[in-house]
C-alpha cells in the first residue's frame, strides 16, 4: 500500500507538471464518457430498470392480428376469454384497454385516463388496493351494477382523501359507478396514466358477447418455466381452433405476443440502441485521440524513462506507473464526464419529443449510471494507456540514453506507424457515425415530403365524448348541430367541422364491407363519420362526384364518400361514383351509394403505403347517418390555440357543463409526433458524428504536426538543397489525404453494415443510400484536408540553418 500511494503521488505530480496535456486529455475523455453516460441514463431508465410490477419479465401483451402481414387488430372479449381458458402457458389472462372517460358530479367535469380490465388484472401485476377491494368475478358478468376503482392520486386530489369513498357513486360517461377500491400510491396501471379502472360489464355490457367487436388488448402472465415462444405457439393453436369454429369472422386471425418493453418502446428501442452505439463509437474515437497524445508524450519521455530504469526501476514498475497515470486521467475524465452527463441530461430530456420515451421513464443520475461511468473510465484508461505504456518500457532504453533523446530514433519512427493506424480507425468510425446521421436525416426529409392529404397549418383539434347513457342517436345529432352553429358564429373561426376521429390522432374504427352484387368480395375499411364541412375545413379536395351535404341527413339515403385508394382498389376503371356498398349489418345503413371520391388522407400514420393491399382504405359517412359518441372538433383559425381552446370549452359548457373538452392541440403537433423518432435520432447522431469528425480531424492534425516535428532535419535538408516550399506542402498534404482515404475506405463498408441494423426505422431511404454515402465521403475529405493545412504550412516555415544547427 505504501508503494501504491507513493506511485499515486508521483503520477499526480507528473500530470500536474504538464497542465496543458492533462487538461486536454481530461476534456477529450469528459466529452466521450459524459455523452456515453448521459445516453446510458436514458437506456437504463427505459430498458434496464425493472418495471414496477411483480416479476415483469413474465408479463406479456397479447393482441389479435389479421392477414398474412399480422396487422394488429385487437381482440373481442369472447376471444380473449378463449385465450385464457384454452391455453396452459398462462397463469392468468386479463383484458386490457386504455381509454379516456368523462368524470362529472364532483367539481368541474374533466376527462380522466382509464383502464378496462378483468378481475384478475391486479393480482397478476402484484397490486393490492390501499382501500377496499379489487373487482370480483361476479362484477365481470352482464347484469351487475357498474363498479370502479380509482387511483390514490385521484382519491386525494378530487375527493379530498375521504375515507368514506368506498361505496360512493361517481359519474363516468354520465353513468353512476360505485367505488369499490382505491389503488396504492404511485400505481397508475400498465398505461402508467390510469386514474380509474372499470370492468367491461360496467362500461359496455353489450361487448361481452360481441365476438366481432375487436378493440381490446390483453395482458397475460406466463407460467414459470414456459418460454415466450412456447406461449406464443400455445395461443396460436387456440387462434387456429377459433378460425375453424367461426370461419366467417375469424378467417386469417392470429395472436401476437409482446414483452412490456416492446409494447412501451416499439421502434424507439432500436433507435436508443443505435444512439448508445453511436456514443460508444465517439468514446472509442476519444480514446484513440488520447492514445495518440500518450504516444507523442511517450516519445518525449523516452530519456526520462531510460534514466529511471538506469537508476533501478524495473520495467514492471515503470509499466505500472504509466498505467496509473492513464487511470488517473480516466478518473478525472469520468468525474468531469459525470458533471457533463448530469448537465447534458437536464438539457437533453426536455428536448426529447413527446412519444419517444415511455411514461414510466424517469431519467436521473443514479447509482447505475455512476457504476457504468466508473467501469467505462477504467476500461478507457486501460484501452488508451496500455499500448503507449508497453511501447515506452519496451524500447531500447540504454540506446535512448546514448542517443541523447533526439527525436529521430528508430523506436520513435515505429511509434509513428501506430499513430497512423489510430487516425485511420478514427476517420473510419467518424464515417460510420456520419452515415448513420445522414440516413436518419434523409429519412426525416422523406417523411416531411409525404403528402398528408390535408392542410394541417392553422387547424386545431379537440376531443369530446357524448355519454351514451345521456345522449341517444337523436340527442347526439342535435348536440352536434347546436355546437356547430355556436362555433360558426365566432368571427375568428374560418371553418369548423365535427368527426368521429381526426387524422393522425388515433381512435379510428374498421368495418368489413362488400361491393353490392359481389358477396364473396370482402374488404376491410376504416370509416369516419363526418359533418359535411369536414372536407372544406381540412382542405381535402373531392376528386370525383361530390362531398357530403346537408341533404344526406336521411339515414335511408345511405351515401358515402370513398378515398382514392379505395376507389382504385374496387373500381380501377374509375367508375366509383354511383356504385353501391353493403356493410356487415351492424350499422344503421346496411347499403350505401358512393357519391364522391376524396383525396387520400393519412389518417393513421405517414409511412404506411396507401397503395398496398395490406393497407385498409378509408370511407366517409355523414355524421347524421352514423352519430358516434366520440367527437373530434376541428377548427381552422389564425387565432392563438389557447384562445380557441377556451372558446370551444365555453361553447360546449353552454350546451352541457358535464362534458369535458380534452386533448386540444394543433394538428401540426400530431404531424410532428409522426416524425419524432427521426427528429430525435438525427439530432443526436448529427451531434455525435460532428464531434467525432472534429476529434478525427484533430487526430490527423496532431499526427501530421508530430510527423513534421520528427522530419524537421529531413525537411530542412530538402529546403537547403532547393526543394520548393510548394512541393513540401504537397508532400505533407498527400500523406494526410492518404490517411483520410484509408479511413474512408475502411469506414464505408462498416457504415453499410451498421446501417442495416436500424433499417427498420428508415423511411424512403435504403441503408446503402448512395447520395448519403457520397456526401459523407466528400465532407470527410474536405474536413481532413483542412486539418492538414496548418501542419503543411508549418513544414515550409522551417529555417534550414537553425534546424541543422540544432541537430
Amino acid at each position: 500500500m505504501d508503494t501504491f500511494l507513493r506511485e499515486l503521488r508521483i503520477a499526480g505530480r507528473t500530470l500536474r507538471n504538464r497542465p496543458a496535456f492533462t487538461l486536454t486529455v481530461v476534456a477529450v475523455l469528459a466529452l466521450g464518457i459524459g455523452a456515453s453516460s448521459a445516453i446510458f441514463g436514458i437506456i437504463e431508465a427505459t430498458l434496464l430498470r425493472p418495471l414496477p410490477f411483480r416479476e415483469p419479465g413474465r408479463l406479456v401483451l397479447l393482441w389479435g392480428t389479421f392477414g398474412p402481414q399480422h396487422d394488429i387488430r385487437g381482440g373481442s372479449y369472447p376471444e380473449v376469454m378463449d385465450w385464457r381458458a384454452q391455453t396452459r402457458s398462462f397463469e392468468d389472462v386479463s383484458i386490457y384497454d386504455a381509454a379516456s372517460l368523462s368524470l362529472s358530479g364532483v367539481g368541474e367535469a374533466s376527462q380522466v385516463r382509464s383502464e378496462t380490465v378483468s378481475p384478475g388484472y391486479f393480482s397478476m401485476l402484484g397490486v393490492k388496493p390501499a382501500l377496499g377491494r379489487a373487482f370480483t368475478a361476479r362484477e365481470a358478468e352482464a347484469g351487475t351494477e357498474p363498479v370502479a376503482m380509482i387511483s390514490y392520486d385521484l382519491w386525494r386530489t378530487r375527493f379530498g382523501g375521504d375515507p368514506a369513498i368506498l361505496g360512493r357513486a361517481i359519474r363516468l360517461e354520465g353513468k353512476a359507478f360505485t367505488v369499490v377500491g382505491v389503488l396504492p400510491r404511485g400505481f397508475r396501471g400498465l398505461s402508467f396514466e390510469a386514474q380509474v379502472w372499470t370492468t367491461l360489464a360496467s362500461l359496455d355490457p353489450g361487448a361481452l358477447t360481441g365476438r366481432g367487436a375487436r378493440w381490446l388488448g390483453a395482458v397475460g402472465r406466463i407460467r414459470p418455466g414456459v418460454t415466450r415462444a412456447a406461449a406464443a405457439a400455445d395461443v396460436a393453436a387456440v387462434a387456429r381452433r377459433l378460425e375453424a369454429l367461426y370461419p366467417a369472422i375469424n378467417r386469417d386471425r392470429g395472436v401476437i405476443l409482446r414483452s412490456l418493453h416492446e409494447f412501451y418502446l416499439n421502434d424507439t428501442r432500436v433507435l436508443l440502441l443505435v444512439v448508445l452505439g453511436a456514443v460508444l463509437i465517439l468514446l472509442l474515437i476519444a480514446c484513440g485521440n488520447v492514445m495518440n497524445l500518450q504516444l507523442v508524450r511517450g516519445a518525449a519521455r523516452t530519456r526520462e524513462i531510460a534514466i529511471r530504469h538506469a537508476l533501478g526501476a524495473g520495467r514492471s514498475r515503470l509499466l505500472r506507473q504509466l498505467l496509473l497515470e492513464s487511470l488517473l486521467l480516466a478518473g478525472a475524465g469520468a468525474a468531469a464526464g459525470l458533471l457533463l452527463a448530469d448537465w447534458g441530461g437536464r438539457l437533453l430530456v426536455p428536448l426529447v419529443p413527446d412519444g419517444i420515451l415511455p411514461p414510466y421513464a424517469v431519467v436521473r443520475l443514479d447509482a447505475g449510471v455512476v457504476a457504468f461511468t466508473v467501469a467505462l473510465a477504467a476500461a478507457s484508461g486501460i484501452l488508451f494507456g496500455l499500448v503507449p505504456a508497453l511501447r515506452s518500457v519496451g524500447a531500447r532504453l540504454s540506446a535512448s540514453l546514448r542517443d541523447g533523446g533526439r527525436t529521430t530514433t528508430g523506436g520513435q519512427r515505429r511509434g509513428f506507424g501506430l499513430q497512423h493506424a489510430l487516425v485511420v480507425v478514427e476517420v473510419a468510425l467518424a464515417v460510420v457515425l456520419l452515415v448513420g446521421a445522414g440516413l436518419l436525416i434523409r429519412s426525416f426529409q422523406q417523411q416531411l415530403k409525404v403528402e398528408v392529404g390535408f392542410r394541417p397549418e392553422g387547424l386545431l383539434a379537440a376531443s369530446l365524448e357524448l355519454p351514451r347513457s345521456s345522449y341517444d342517436a337523436a340527442g347526439r345529432r342535435r348536440f352536434a348541430a347546436e355546437l356547430l352553429d355556436r362555433l360558426r358564429s365566432h368571427p375568428q373561426i374560418a371553418d369548423v367541422a365535427l368527426a368521429s376521429d381526426a387524422p393522425l390522432r388515433g381512435h379510428w374504427t374498421a368495418q368489413t364491407l362488400q361491393r353490392d352484387g359481389f358477396p364473396e368480395d370482402h374488404l376491410r375499411v376504416y370509416w369516419h363519420a363526418v359533418t359535411p364541412s369536414f372536407f372544406a375545413t381540412l382542405g381535402v379536395p373531392i376528386r370525383a362526384g361530390r362531398g357530403l351535404e346537408a341533404r344526406d341527413v336521411d339515414a335511408a339515403a345511405g351515401v358515402v364518400v370513398v378515398s382514392q385508394a379505395m376507389a382504385r382498389r374496387l373500381w380501377p376503371a374509375g367508375d366509383a361514383v354511383g356504385q353501391r356498398l353493403r356493410f356487415g349489418g351492424s350499422q344503421e345503413a346496411d347499403v350505401a351509394t358512393v357519391v364522391g371520391v376524396a383525396r387520400d388522407v393519412r389518417h393513421r400514420d405517414l409511412t404506411s403505403s396507401l397503395t398496398s393491399p395490406a393497407q385498409d382504405p378509408d370511407l366517409y359517412v355523414a355524421y347524421d347517418q352514423l352519430p358516434t359518441s366520440s367527437l373530434e372538433i376541428l377548427v381552422r383559425s389564425a387565432a392563438d390555440p389557447a384562445e380557441l381552446t377556451a372558446l370551444i370549452r365555453r361553447d360546449v359548457a353552454a350546451l352541457d357543463p358535464s362534458l369535458p373538452v380534452y386533448r386540444a392541440a394543433p394538428l401540426t403537433a400530431a404531424l410532428a409526433l409522426q416524425t419524432a423518432n427521426e427528429r430525435f435520432g438525427s439530432l443526436l447522431l448529427a451531434l455525435f458524428s460532428g464531434l467525432a469528425l472534429v476529434l478525427a480531424a484533430t487526430g490527423i492534425y496532431g499526427v501530421m504536426a508530430f510527423q513534421v516535428g520528427l522530419r524537421t532535419r529531413e525537411i530542412a535538408i530538402r529546403l537547403a538543397v532547393g526543394a520548393a516550399p510548394r512541393a513540401v506542402r504537397l508532400m505533407v498534404l498527400r500523406q494526410g489525404a492518404g490517411l483520410a482515404a484509408l479511413g474512408i475506405a475502411l469506414g464505408v463498408p462498416l457504415a453499410a453494415a451498421a446501417a442495416r441494423t436500424f433499417a427498420a426505422v428508415l423511411y424512403g431511404v435504403t441503408p446503402t443510400d448512395r447520395p448519403t454515402f457520397a456526401a459523407v465521403v466528400a465532407f470527410v475529405l474536405l474536413v481532413t484536408l483542412a486539418a492538414n493545412l496548418l501542419p503543411a504550412q508549418r513544414a515550409t516555415a522551417v529555417d534550414p540553418q537553425a534546424a541543422l544547427r540544432a541537430e
